[in-house]
């Protein structure tokens, strides 16, 4: 996994039975911590022309480090892989 702890992974939020979505206002990270929106759902995300709910992601392989790193969220360094 790729929070901190190995507590919670992508599917802990993204639920296939819904829509690869959570049914949560605010999803929980590491340690139960509220994050500050719920998981967006993927279904036809490769439709999308921004990511994030803010449109401050250019593309996909960008999106995946924004919940990795948010402390809320995985709280999780992605350089800490390679070491």
């Amino acid at each position: 996994s790729l929070s901190l702890d190995s507590s919670i992974s992508c599917s802990s939020c993204h639920q296939t039975a819904l829509a690869f979505s959570d049914s949560v206002a605010l999803s929980l990270g590491v340690g139960n911590l509220k994050g500050t929106q719920n998981a967006p759902t993927l279904t036809n995300v490769a439709y999308h022309p921004y990511f994030t709910r803010l449109g401050g992601v250019s593309t996909l392989e960008k999106q995946i480090l924004v919940p990795i790193q948010e402390h809320n969220e995985f709280n999780f360094n992605i350089i800490r892989l390679n070491s």
